[in-house]
């Protein structure tokens, strides 16, 4: 649930309730660095993907990226990741996460 929530504060600007503790939960937003090259829309969405694959399994956070997509900018740049957790145990399946919002850049 942690990296959930970091990436809805990092990517959506959403307010994060830990308060005090919410330094412990933070993960960097890439995309507003994709947002000043100027690419066009799908090789943003590539980049896009590219950096947020090598935040979430680069940092351990995810055992991989299972669903990506980013919506066109007229719409607000929605966007819906899904990834599966790390597997903590060899005998357990990992968990999938989603999180859907419009990105903040």
């Amino acid at each position: 649930m942690d990296t959930a929530l970091a990436l809805r504060v990092a990517l959506f600007g959403e307010p994060n309730p830990l308060g005090p503790m919410a330094s412990m939960f933070e993960i960097d937003n890439p995309i507003p660095a994709v947002a000043q090259i100027g690419l066009d829309e799908d090789s943003f969405a590539g980049a896009a993907e590219v950096l947020l694959v090598e935040a979430l399994v680069g940092s351990g956070r995810a055992e991989r990226i299972t669903s990506f997509r980013i919506g066109p900018s007229h719409s607000g740049l929605p966007l819906r990741l899904e990834w599966e957790a790390p597997r903590r145990f060899s005998n357990l399946e990992p968990k999938r996460r989603q999180i859907e919002g419009k990105l903040r850049i």
